[in-house]
């Protein structure tokens, strides 16, 4: 070696091998954790369109009140998902809220909407006379 040039001594080499292994593993573990919030926010989101599409279908279906409560969602090809409904009354008169709730292993997604029942009207046949 020319005189006055230096080289890197064991310990600097190895401190920052330990350094770069620190960074690398911080790296793969955000990785990891950006993956599983990926996975979780579109099993979310499938859930709420599940939820979404079931509720709109038992509204076409008829009334809210006499709809079935649970089952599973199949017929869109997810068997493992569950769904739930259950009406709430409010204070406004004639109206309800409809929560219906999507599960899929351990996630769970709830969407409510105010449902609108219009009164029952009751009609009388009257027997009476004028009065004249």
């Amino acid at each position: 070696m020319a005189k006055g040039a230096r080289a890197f001594t064991l310990i600097e080499v190895l401190v920052t091998a330990t350094l770069v292994g620190v960074a690398v593993a911080g790296t793969l573990t955000a990785i990891g954790s950006l993956s599983r919030a990926d996975v979780s926010a579109r099993n979310a989101e499938l859930l709420q369109r599940l939820a979404s599409q079931k509720l709109a279908a038992l509204r076409i279906e008829g009334d809210l009140r006499t709809a079935e409560t649970s089952g599973d969602f199949s017929a869109e090809g997810y068997a493992d998902a569950d769904w739930s409904l259950e009406l709430q009354t409010t204070d406004d008169a004639n109206v309800e809220e409809a929560t219906i709730t999507a599960t899929r292993g351990d996630s769970q997604q709830a969407l409510s909407e105010r449902v609108f029942f219009p009164p029952e009207t009751t009609t009388t046949t009257g027997t009476g006379t004028s009065g004249q």
